[in-house]
């Protein structure tokens, strides 16, 4: 979408006030403090630094926390006044106007206010997906089937996305994906693996060492130009490199020429020690949206090491062994095939747990948060019974990013392994996404119903 250009100068300081007061709203909203929020903003000098469309711009967030502590009429009136006086530049006010509406049960009513946001021209591609299939749900509550029918039309023009998927769905047709491997010329090939670079690569890859070898592949992208860099991407995925095929993938993504979906969502070269027990393409969709398949990833704030992402701590809890823990047992989490093993006891566990019984937006909830905010958003959202409702308003920004990447990533990776896409088609009417196995040896859970 467009940016919004502020008809206000600030001053570098002011900028920073500004910026400032919003990290501090957002702290609030994240531990269900809306008020608060709304005092720092009704009370704080950074305010007046702030134009019309950027005050109603920060009243849809602060109107977002009312509707995550479900203080709904509190949503509502703030949201409404920010869309009726902004809401072509500031899209979120629809979207959690039309949110709050749908909440309170006024389902038919909310078209209104998911079309404003769908319609701005300053929404996300996101949000014009996810807007504008909310907007198709609440004209189809009212009876409105053409007008459905065109939003969902307009959730599917950004089809890789999580709407745009279930929009596709809803509309009966099928994805059109391309799986054609980037092609590698003997030339080019020749050329790589007899550079300096592309010769220790070949050495490290000879030893089992993927992730080392990507960083000497990548030495070479830097330094070449485009049809080197395409010559990459085509030797990356021949030797599967799922970190730089992905990364590379995304940095040629204006030639649409040479970018398929293979480069995309590429396999991984690696099995889970004791082979796999969960299906691929549900390890594949987290270990994408976990580590971007880079084996060696390392989050220092958290300690989340890995493919998967594994805490030492989970590590240790379903590997029942305390070596994860010790600093030399934290470098074995960069093994893939050990991150992949424990990543996958751990999803293995969390379907069979009560709380997320093979629900696939609760496992990724789980995964993401923890079991223990998983029940808390429950038991907040009990009388919920629409799963997409239930994701849309609970109240970490990072975790409905995250289950919403994730499932679109399962769906796609079903696409590419050629196998049934049952939860998206159960989402796309309206019930919950549920896991089933599909891959030969894969564990068959009992129906937790």
């Amino acid at each position: 979408g467009r940016i919004y250009k502020p008809a206000l100068k600030r001053t570098d300081d002011q900028n920073a006030d500004a910026t400032a007061m919003i990290a501090s709203i957002r702290r609030s909203i994240q531990i269900y403090e809306p008020s608060a929020a709304l005092r720092t903003f009704n009370e704080s000098k950074a305010t007046i630094y702030l134009d019309d469309v950027e005050k109603d711009r920060v009243r849809a967030l602060i109107a977002s926390g009312y509707l995550y502590a479900g203080k709904l009429d509190d949503a509502e009136r703030l949201s409404g006044a920010a869309m009726r006086s902004s809401g072509t530049y500031a899209p979120l006010a629809g979207w959690v106007h039309g949110l709050t509406l749908w909440r309170k049960g006024h389902e038919e009513k909310s078209a209104s206010s998911f079309e404003v946001a769908a319609n701005s021209p300053y929404a996300t591609g996101w949000m014009v997906s996810a807007a504008s299939y909310w907007a198709s749900r609440a004209h189809k509550e009212a009876g409105h089937n053409r007008r459905a029918n065109n939003f969902l039309e307009k959730a599917a023009s950004n089809p890789k996305t999580f709407y745009g998927l279930l929009a596709t769905q809803a509309l009966g047709r099928k994805m059109d994906l391309s799986w054609e491997a980037p092609r590698l010329s003997a030339a080019d090939e020749r050329a790589i693996i007899t550079s300096t670079a592309g010769l220790r690569a070949e050495r490290l890859l000879a030893a089992g060492e993927v992730a080392r070898a990507e960083a000497e592949i990548r030495s070479l992208y830097i330094k070449g130009d485009a049809a080197r860099k395409r010559a990459l991407l085509a030797y990356a995925y021949d030797r599967r490199l799922p970190s730089l095929t992905l990364r590379l993938s995304h940095a040629l993504s204006y030639d649409q020429n040479t970018i398929t979906d293979a480069g995309y969502y590429p396999s991984m070269p690696w099995t889970p020690n004791q082979g796999y027990r969960i299906d691929r393409a549900l390890i594949h969709a987290i270990a994408r949206q976990e580590s971007r398949f880079n084996a060696l990833a390392e989050n220092k704030r958290s300690g989340a090491t890995g493919l998967m992402q594994m805490m030492p701590a989970t590590a240790a809890h379903v590997s029942r062994t305390e070596i994860y823990q010790a600093n030399e047992g934290r470098g074995l989490l960069k093994t893939p095939e050990i991150s992949l093993d424990l990543g996958q006891k751990y999803v293995e566990e969390l379907l069979n747990s009560p709380q997320v019984g093979q629900d696939l937006f609760s496992l990724a909830i789980a995964y993401n948060a923890g079991p223990g905010t998983l029940a808390k958003w429950k038991a907040e959202r009990a009388d919920i019974n629409d799963p997409l409702l239930f994701i849309e308003t609970i109240p970490y920004a990072e975790t409905r990013t995250y289950v919403e990447r994730v499932m679109a990533n399962y769906w796609i990776y079903r696409m590419k392994f050629d196998q049934p896409n049952d939860s998206m088609v159960a989402l796309a009417e309206g019930k919950w996404a549920r896991y089933a196995a599909y891959d030969k040896g894969a564990l068959k859970f009992a129906d937790a119903r």
